[in-house]
């Protein structure tokens, strides 16, 4: 998987899907890499126009043909109910209901993530940071375990 920023607008996201295609297509038998758009970043604050933003960011992402999107844990389940599972969703901002934001305005639980479709969670600083990095990863898979239950 790459990421692309959906700002750059639907001629930017066609050249690139276009670009993976083309790059992939000499290496019969490979599967290209899937080309996700980055909608909002989880380090920038909500405000009342961020859900809409990365609504009409994910339907860009549609309409280029992209593979899917990387969206903030706040704003899955909306990007779920426009587009069902159409969009792979990448998500980022994920920490476990004791620790801290960090830098990151727009968190939410692995478990939260789990239960509004998430393909693919983005749990990097719980785990890096920790004391004991494989007890906090065995404590994401068992949210996520009990969330999807």
């Amino acid at each position: 998987m790459f990421t692309i920023h959906c700002a750059g607008g639907l001629e930017m996201m066609r050249a690139a899907l276009a670009g993976a295609r083309a790059g992939f297509a000499a290496h019969a038998g490979e599967a290209r890499p899937r080309v996700l758009g980055v909608t909002v970043l989880t380090s920038q604050a909500t405000s009342e126009g961020t859900a809409g933003r990365v609504l009409e960011y994910a339907r860009d992402a549609v309409v280029a043909g992209l593979d899917g999107v990387v969206c903030s844990p706040l704003e899955l389940g909306q990007v779920r109910e426009a587009h069902g599972r159409r969009l792979v969703t990448v998500v980022p901002g994920i920490r476990l209901a004791e620790e801290g934001r960090d830098d990151q305005a727009r968190v939410g639980t692995p478990g939260r993530a789990a239960r509004d479709g998430a393909d693919f969670i983005v749990v990097g600083r719980s785990v890096t940071g920790s004391r004991d990095p494989r007890g906090t990863l065995m404590k994401v898979l068992q949210e996520i375990q009990t969330a999807v239950k």
